[in-house]
């Protein structure tokens, strides 16, 4: 055994993995520079490098990685458990940087300093909760856009969506030396959206944890009951060396690991497939898919192997498993029960044509078991909560917000409200951005403030002073040569996708000789063909949304396709060309005489649009939105692709698209409150110049009057504190609908989220819907108070006294009764249904049974 007890072989491997990097004359550079180090981190180095997405080769110095290594080497020799910290578990998963897709950053030895006096003293299992409880007080849950923070950058929000939380998490428990890796499922089977968690290693098991969600115990989340109706949920290993653990897909530089057996009941799906003759076929790609925002998404894509199998571990649900190889493809469906499929690709077929239907059904729902939390043990962890709610307020207070953000903007005799927002938006990031606006260097304020008004929330939050100055600087010059939308939105704008904003005009503009500038401005395809000539693609060697930055891959000279679209993009604006990224195929467009041009990234040629595709509602009054209810797919060698075609709604009963020729997918898909999916597929071809209309219907279950639950009087407190009774409160003679939240807490923030989102509607039926809160406190929550204030929907305290929810539990028979408790009411006041927990897409069922509509 050597180097933290990884085998001879091992070592091996790990040389052999690093001398695999394509760039090997640039990882030779780095190492050569290296002076002072030991042989321990000259190893720790190796591996990371062996196994380094290549865009983080491509954008970070090797500084910051040798800093991580040092800071971890010094913290496993610190804590007591270091010792046992070893092989496997040391490199795997305690001395990676990277967690997910964020923007890297030296975070361990800050994060270590503030823990290892709270945890020194304390076992690993109660290290790993009382790093969490830490990490609520730095963070709390708040849905953000899907560009990742790195942790520091999610402290100093004091927020974070779920996959930033469990970056926190991750690295903070890693700072510490406790093995911690990020889990999730890449789509619930049972409603909408995702989810994010973390596992962390003690005394020789994985114990999850909800990401700064404390509890007083491990294995104990909001999301326990959820992930028992998983269908796959992984954990991504940077690394191939994994040895005990069930990979369900890897790659040069990254294992995932299939860790459904930790949550739930599982089974293996075999798929067997044949070619033409019947003969065992290799290389086949099979998509194992279900619904989720009413598209096909593939939770796992693997390849045949010699004998013609891809198996999967998944849960007891519906699937859809879609089989292609060079272009063609055949699908069908495996039910709960199903534990193998055979395809032969002499059914296979080049497109689909007509419609057909498709149910789905997720696993069961099924109660957790008790966890074991004594009353005294409950009171402690309120108060510990309450006391990380409190830490977390006061750090928050010194953002510039309300009165602060008032007498910053009142010193500006122009954009008052504008700059008031865009300080208040920038939350603990407020000084770089009054920096950037206070400064006196000569840029015009107006600009200053257009130019952060481009930005997304989450730019304002960790963008400096000085790369704002920059790309103000470099874009001016441009700005008398478009009209001010245009010179906006495509130059002076300096994101692309959801990409880290780095101060990348200067070096571009540095990077190209004249002559190449003035071609590249003359004709803007040649941009595409210097980066295609020039910059190869890494392929497996990058993964998820990790993107180089554009200066880091014109250095390197190699990169992800995606990492090239924002190079192309980048140059153009710096060059003064107007670009952008469709949000509707992602492909890349270029402004000249007057119109977009759009070119296919792989091979620099025009892209026209020039087929048109109307949808027409079966029904006027089906309410359809994208991703809610209906999606759009383009068919690609033998696979269908979803189109980003949120901004264009229905007019009427029909709506109108522009698009490529080209096969197509129409989804419709209705999702019941047991979560189970009606859908339908329709299918047309588009050609050049013709214009296809579709109707499109939605399925409605055959209905079957389910029995109304009488439910008991329950007391509540109104707004000034009188007692009444929630039924009471309500419009009656009419469906209705009583919710128990809990604020703060992420399924009731989805819940809000999703009132707030058709604010239109339920500030239409305000009186048709009460939320019961725990006590006055509650309405401090602002996403709280928001829905109140902009919907108008009812709010009561409960009474402690009298406490009805017990008794709603004993009405409806179940145990099962995680928060938000939804009830959906009949006219008079029975509940017919109820919604218990997790669940994305209860505002709409909400809206739907108020319309009458099943659920």
């Amino acid at each position: 055994m050597h180097m933290f007890g990884l085998e001879e072989e091992q070592i091996r491997q790990v040389q052999r993995d690093l001398d695999a990097v394509p760039v090997r004359d640039h990882i030779r550079q780095i190492f050569g520079s290296l002076q002072g180090c030991s042989k321990e981190e000259i190893f720790c180095l190796q591996y990371l490098y062996a196994y380094m997405p290549a865009a983080d080769i491509a954008t970070y110095d090797v500084e910051l990685f040798l800093k991580s290594v040092r800071d971890t080497l010094a913290a496993v020799r610190s804590v007591p458990w270091g010792s046992r910290i070893t092989g496997e578990l040391f490199f795997n998963y305690v001395l990676p940087h990277r967690i997910n897709n964020e923007d890297l950053v030296d975070y361990r030895e800050q994060l270590f300093n503030e823990l290892y006096p709270r945890i020194k003293d304390l076992s690993m299992k109660d290290a790993i909760l009382e790093v969490n409880y830490w990490c609520l007080e730095k963070a709390t849950y708040k849905t953000t856009d899907m560009r990742t923070s790195s942790p520091l950058g999610v402290i100093r929000n004091a927020f974070g969506r779920c996959g930033e939380e469990s970056v926190l998490c991750v690295a903070a428990l890693r700072s510490v030396g406790i093995p911690a890796r990020q889990c999730f499922t890449p789509r619930w089977a049972h409603c909408d959206d995702n989810h994010a968690w973390v596992e962390a290693w003690a005394d020789g098991e994985w114990h999850f944890i909800g990401a700064c969600e404390p509890e007083p115990v491990l294995d104990k989340g909001w999301f326990t009951e959820s992930a028992k109706r998983g269908m796959l949920i992984l954990a991504r290993v940077p690394s191939r060396l994994v040895s005990d653990e069930h990979v369900t897909h890897q790659t040069p530089i990254m294992s995932q690991v299939n860790i459904m057996n930790n949550y739930a009941k599982t089974k293996k799906l075999r798929v067997f497939v044949t070619d033409e003759e019947g003969r065992p076929l290799d290389g086949a790609e099979v998509r194992f898919e279900l619904i989720n925002y009413s598209e096909l998404f593939p939770l796992a894509v693997l390849k045949t192997d010699s004998k013609g199998e891809a198996c999967l571990m998944t849960g007891f649900g519906d699937l859809f498993v879609h089989v292609s190889k060079d272009g063609r493809f055949v699908h069908k469906k495996a039910d709960q029960s199903c534990l193998e499929l055979h395809f032969s690709m002499a059914e296979a077929k080049t497109e689909d044509t007509g419609e057909f239907e498709l149910d789905l059904v997720p696993p069961p729902q099924s109660a957790a078991s008790d966890p074991g939390i004594t009353p005294e043990m409950a009171k402690l962890h309120e108060e510990r909560v309450a006391r990380a709610n409190e830490l977390r307020s006061a750090f928050e207070s010194t953002f510039m917000r309300g009165e602060a953000a008032d007498k910053f903007a009142g010193g500006f005799s122009e954009y008052g409200q504008e700059i008031k927002e865009l300080v208040a938006s920038s939350n603990g990031n407020h000084r770089e951005i009054a920096c950037f606006l206070q400064e006196d260097d000569g840029l015009p304020l107006k600009y200053k403030v257009m130019l952060l008004k481009s930005l997304r929330k989450k730019d304002l939050s960790d963008i400096t002073c000085s790369t704002l100055r920059n790309h103000l600087k470099g874009a001016l010059e441009y700005q008398k040569c478009y009209d001010e939308d245009l010179f906006v939105r495509y130059i002076l704008c300096p994101w692309v996708y959801y990409e880290f904003i780095t101060d990348y005009r200067s070096f571009i503009n540095g990077y190209f000789d004249d002559k190449l500038k003035e071609e590249f401005c003359r004709d803007p395809r040649s941009i595409q063909r210097y980066i295609t000539e020039n910059i190869s693609d890494s392929g497996d060697r990058d993964y998820g949304m990790i993107t180089a930055s554009p200066e880091g891959l014109l250095k390197l000279k190699y990169g992800s396709a995606m990492s090239r679209k924002i190079l192309f993009v980048a140059i153009c604006r710096t060059l003064g060309i107007p670009a952008r990224m469709n949000e509707i195929d992602r492909k890349i467009e270029y402004w000249k005489e007057n119109e977009w041009h759009t070119i296919d990234s792989g091979s620099s040629q025009p892209v026209n649009r020039c087929c048109s595709l109307i949808l027409r509602k079966k029904a006027p009054d089906i309410p359809f939105a994208y991703e809610k209810n209906f999606t759009v797919a383009r068919l690609e060698n033998g696979v269908y692709h979803t189109l980003g075609l949120y901004d264009i709604p229905f007019e009427g009963d029909s709506l109108r698209y522009t698009l490529e020729e080209g096969h197509y997918r129409i989804t419709t898909a209705n999702r019941l409150r047991d979560g189970s999916i009606l859908a339908a597929f329709y299918h047309t071809e588009l050609r050049r110049g013709e214009e296809r209309e579709v109707v499109i219907d939605l399925r409605e279950p055959d209905i079957t009057a389910g029995e109304a639950v009488a439910l008991p009087q329950m007391p509540v407190l109104t707004l000034d504190k009188k007692p009444a009774a929630a039924q009471k409160l309500l419009r009656t003679g009419i469906s209705s609908a009583i919710a128990f939240i809990e604020e703060g807490m992420e399924p009731t923030e989805h819940l809000l989220n999703e009132i707030l989102e058709q604010k239109a509607d339920f500030a239409r039926e305000h009186d048709r819907v009460l939320l019961i809160l725990k006590g006055s406190e509650s309405l401090d929550n602002p996403l709280l108070r928001k829905v109140k204030d902009e919907t108008g929907v009812l709010v009561a305290f409960r009474d402690d006294s009298k406490d009805a929810f017990d008794a709603v539990l004993e009405a409806l028979n179940t145990q099962i009764c995680r928060l938000p408790l939804v009830l959906g009411l009949d006219e008079d006041g029975n509940c017919v249904f109820h919604i218990s927990g997790y669940n994305v897409g209860t505002g709409d069922m909400l809206l739907r049974h108020f319309r009458k509509k099943s659920v």
